[in-house]
């Protein structure tokens, strides 16, 4: 991202540009920032919200395709789940990192003003993680970084299942 001749994802080159700008202009682009990130935070809430009321509804739908012996059928709203699951867990990395520069502007403008720390040590919160490397279920951003995947893996096994299962005996 760019503003002006700033790049945003440079921390130094916004910390320079910071630096030489006047203290009204900075309460103006602190502001700004604290509403970005408000849109953000909302938006990965809209996110999150949908895809499980989405893949709620895909999984009625498919009870339903069940119950009227519409057996293989099945598979198309389980592998649509499995992609929404999956755009969802990749809308959410990437908004992750924009909240993290937020949180990063914001803490050297809270720095250079002087104000009391808000949004600056959110972004000091580090995103903790497994010896694997894999974010651990005890923060926010790694509940939904494997609610998405697990529940994209799980509809889309279903899915794979449904397909190669074969009919079903009748009556069954």
């Amino acid at each position: 991202m760019k503003s002006g001749d700033v790049d945003l994802t440079d921390a130094e080159a916004v910390a320079h540009a910071v630096d030489q700008m006047a203290p009204d202009a900075l309460d103006k682009i602190y502001a700004h920032v604290v509403k970005v990130t408000e849109l953000f935070l909302e938006w990965r809430h809209k996110v999150m919200a949908f895809t499980f009321t989405v893949t709620s509804g895909l999984l009625a739908l498919s009870a339903w395709m069940y119950d009227n012996d519409l057996k293989r059928a099945i598979a198309a709203p389980l592998f649509l789940g499995s992609l929404l699951a999956l755009a969802s867990a990749l809308f959410d990395s990437r908004n992750q990192r924009i909240l993290a520069g937020c949180y990063e502007i914001a803490d050297t403008i809270e720095t250079k003003l002087g104000l009391p720390a808000f949004l600056g040590p959110l972004g000091r919160i580090p995103v903790r993680r497994s010896e694997a490397g894999l974010p651990r279920l005890d923060t926010y951003h790694g509940v939904l970084w494997w609610a998405y995947r697990v529940l994209s893996g799980l509809l889309f096994t279903a899915a794979i299942y449904v397909l190669v299962s074969g009919p079903s005996p009748p009556g069954h």
